[in-house]
């Protein structure tokens, strides 16, 4: 089940890279569906080492994710900083130019 989830997570990075977080969001509820159908493992016949990699492995994944995601946000929070600012230079244009 963790496998499953590795690739989910590295799909998850790969949509994220590329900018489709609508994307992203959908994978993103099947993979945590996943996790909480996985979680607690059953600790017969794990190899905790394994185990131990794939979920550093996870959460070394959702860091980048999440590190691309604020890089994201940064860059719609300028933008729309930007849109704004427009905004107010053209009703000052229209405030002055009917006068």
């Amino acid at each position: 089940m963790l496998d499953q989830i590795v690739l989910l997570s590295q799909k998850m990075l790969s949509l994220a890279q590329q900018g489709e977080w609508d994307q992203l969001t959908a994978l993103q509820q099947l993979r945590d569906d996943q996790i909480e159908n996985c979680f607690p493992l059953d600790p017969h016949g794990l190899d905790e080492r394994q185990v131990s990699e794939q979920i550093r492995t996870i959460l070394a994944l959702d860091k980048q994710i999440l590190q691309l995601a604020g890089d994201q946000q940064m860059e719609i929070r300028e933008t729309l900083g930007k849109l704004s600012q427009g905004r107010v230079a053209t009703k000052a244009y229209w405030d002055t130019s009917r006068r």
